[in-house]
């Protein structure tokens, strides 16, 4: 059991570095092309958040249980 939700958390951290990466991608290219990587930024932060919050709380259920 322990296992699957170590699994889960290790897959959303790797999401999570991967929307990081993806946001500092976007702010790169908002100054160079136009502004449609704003909007793509502000989704971006959105599921960031989102998932950083899912990932925040399989980690506090992990060390609970």
């Amino acid at each position: 059991m322990s296992f699957y939700i170590l699994f889960f958390f290790y897959s959303y951290f790797f999401l999570d570095l991967i929307l990081c990466f993806w946001v500092i991608i976007s702010f790169y290219f908002l100054f160079f092309i136009n502004f449609f990587y704003l909007y793509s930024i502000l989704v971006s932060l959105v599921i960031l958040i989102y998932i950083g919050g899912i990932s925040l709380f399989l980690f506090f259920y992990m060390c609970l249980a």
